[in-house]
């Protein structure tokens, strides 16, 4: 990517921002998180690049600021090169890449190679370096933020009726089929290979600590089929917080509850639905943002 990178203190903060604003909204929206016309997950509109979850949250959730009709984004210069422009006055959000085309010696931090010299080396000498990633930060831009609806008017009509969502407001769903599969996959990739999942008779989703197990009450007892599955999705993150598991410290109580809250938001994403927060979250984000 050779686009002008922004500092990354500034991309870091307006990240930051961005989560902050989306907390304080969901708020005042009946608990939705973000994407509540259940568009596509982010992505990139002219790359097979894998958008990582940190940026997939802040780039839905700057879409949703911008009631923008997709989740999919461009970089300055292929919106360029594409006979398009950025509308005027419009501001890109702040995309992190991790950079590892370096690498430093173990014992000397000033001796610095790149990717290609390294792998010309031996295998006695290769060890003598570790990889030093370093985070670049790119300014995307929405498609509605371009000229591309009316440059390209096919093209974009076309990417919307595969990646836009519906009306808000409204039950339709035209992926259901494929949402629920999806759905499906992921609960049996979990329990075979994370931590089982059972039903729970009591109505009341949790997760015991004493027999590792998540229990989540049938479909029914909830709301809709998104509550449902976020719920899932919460007590999933939950269970990655113990001991010995995945390696990730688990923090205080307020900061669990954003990371299932988040974690659970970005996996709703990847299915298009909407993400929300619990009603007993809301209650207590004065306090956690």
């Amino acid at each position: 990517m050779a686009e002008e990178t922004i500092q990354k203190k500034t991309g870091t903060e307006r990240q930051a921002a961005f989560l902050v604003s989306a907390l304080e909204r969901a708020s005042q929206q009946n608990g939705v998180l973000l994407n509540g016309t259940m568009k596509q997950a982010p992505r990139f509109y002219d790359k097979g690049l894998r958008v990582n979850p940190v940026n997939a949250l802040i780039m839905a959730i700057h879409s949703d600021q911008g009631n923008y009709k997709t989740n999919s984004y461009v970089l300055f210069n292929d919106t360029k090169n594409r006979g398009e422009a950025i509308r005027k006055g419009e501001k890109g959000v702040p995309f992190m890449w991790t950079n590892n085309n370096e690498y430093v010696n173990k014992d000397n931090p000033e001796d610095k190679i790149s990717r290609t010299e390294f792998k010309k080396l031996s295998e006695a000498d290769q060890a003598r370096y570790k990889p030093n990633p370093k985070e670049d930060v790119y300014a995307l831009f929405n498609i509605d933020q371009t000229t591309m609806p009316n440059v390209h008017k096919e093209d974009y009509e076309k990417h919307l009726s595969q990646f836009g969502g519906v009306e808000q407001g409204t039950n339709l769903d035209k992926d259901d089929k494929a949402k629920r599969i999806s759905v499906n996959q992921f609960i049996l990739n979990m329990r075979d290979n994370l931590v089982p999942i059972r039903k729970d008779a009591t109505g009341i989703a949790h997760y015991d600590g004493k027999r590792d197990t998540i229990y989540i009450p049938a479909q029914k007892n909830f709301p809709t089929y998104g509550d449902y599955v976020q719920e899932v999705a919460r007590q999933v993150a939950h269970a990655t917080g113990i001991t010995g598991r995945l390696n990730r410290d688990r923090g205080t109580q307020q900061k669990e509850t954003i990371v299932e809250e988040l974690a659970s938001a970005v996996k709703m994403l990847d299915f298009g639905m909407t993400a929300k927060l619990r009603p007993e979250t809301m209650k207590d984000l004065p306090a956690i943002i």
